[in-house]
């Protein structure tokens, strides 16, 4: 082993205090950021240059160079604001922390922080905290979390049952009050202990179709589809045959649209190879919004929706889709270099 000379070893020394200083800097600059933006919440301040001086500097820029212990320990102290503007802000910052540093501590916090603020009927977070649990896997789920999903969905399931009780088999009430987002969360924390229950909100799809007039919303957003999409997450053979074949069995255009992070979700390389064929290796469009424009094309939704899925794409999600012609070619050459897919579970 090569031997490391005095004035190299000062130098990294130098470096590192250096490295240090700068870290502990960004630190207490962003804490405070978010106080002062706190505050101007809970004081109802409408001042857009004080929106933009302060909210404007906590960013994934910003958030990047933290002490996540640190900041996340701050921001506990504020999670459970009386409004919605300050528990959307507290909890976008927790989540975006965790995808920024994906320590294992640090995304168990904050998928605690998410599930309680979608349990607390409250808080008005449950269509946020439902999204931003997407970008989790089953590790970051601690067994406290996973044991809050689990005794909410029985409460759910109660609240169902005991409302389904006088109702017709068209006229259930599932839909109303099972909210997909908790299917979905059963799935990304993979609670397979719930299994047998989750088989009996099953529906029949391709009936459902049939009848959709009669039920007023697409299949795709059915209790009953969100559960078959997690029982195929959980790698059951005849729910990802049926999810890929209904999937397929749809427009293009509604592929796109609306399906396309639905077989993200799914987690399976069949899923992941429909993505790829169908959608980033094309060059069909969308329909164009105004006469003067042209579509957008079907690969800047498959970026984002494979970047959620596969470990080490070289692309990161963006949700403007802005996708620049050279990182759609790179993501489809990765694409065509993989032997496998390391899914992300």
């Amino acid at each position: 082993m090569k031997k490391l000379t005095i004035k190299t070893m000062l130098f990294m020394l130098l470096f590192s205090c250096g490295s240090k200083v700068i870290f502990a800097d960004s630190t207490e600059e962003v804490i405070q950021c978010i106080s002062v933006r706190v505050s101007q919440i809970r004081e109802g301040k409408r001042d857009r240059t004080l929106e933009e001086e302060f909210a404007g500097k906590v960013t994934d820029a910003s958030l990047e160079h933290v002490d996540p212990q640190k900041v996340l320990a701050f921001l506990n102290n504020y999670e459970n604001e009386e409004s919605w503007e300050g528990r959307h802000f507290v909890l976008w910052c927790q989540w975006r922390l965790a995808v920024l540093h994906p320590q294992k501590d640090i995304r168990q916090d904050v998928t605690e922080s998410l599930v309680k603020a979608y349990i607390d009927q409250n808080s008005g977070m449950a269509s946020h905290a439902s999204k931003w649990l997407v970008s989790f896997c089953e590790d970051d789920f601690s067994e406290v979390t996973r044991s809050l999903i689990i005794e909410r969905f029985h409460q759910v399931k109660e609240e169902v049952e005991k409302a389904n009780q006088n109702q017709t088999k068209d006229n259930c009430v599932t839909d109303k009050i099972f909210d997909r987002g908790l299917i979905y969360i059963c799935g990304i924390a993979n609670i397979k202990e719930l299994f047998p229950d989750l088989e009996n909100l099953l529906i029949d799809e391709w009936e459902y179709k049939k009848q959709a007039g009669k039920f007023g919303k697409k299949w795709y957003y059915t209790t009953g589809f969100a559960v078959r999409l997690v029982r195929a997450r959980m790698g059951a053979h005849e729910d990802i045959v049926q999810c890929i074949a209904l999937i397929k069995a749809e427009h293009p255009h509604v592929q796109t649209l609306h399906l396309l992070e639905k077989l993200s979700y799914m987690r399976q390389p069949e899923a992941v190879e429909l993505i790829k064929v169908s959608f980033l290796n094309s060059e069909d469009r969308l329909p164009a919004t105004k006469p003067t424009a042209i579509g957008t094309p079907y690969y800047r939704f498959a970026i984002g929706a494979l970047a959620n899925c596969l470990e080490g794409f070289p692309v990161l999600r963006k949700e403007s889709r802005n996708y620049t012609a050279e990182e759609v070619e790179l993501c489809r050459k990765w694409m065509s270099e993989q032997k496998e897919w390391n899914i992300i579970r």
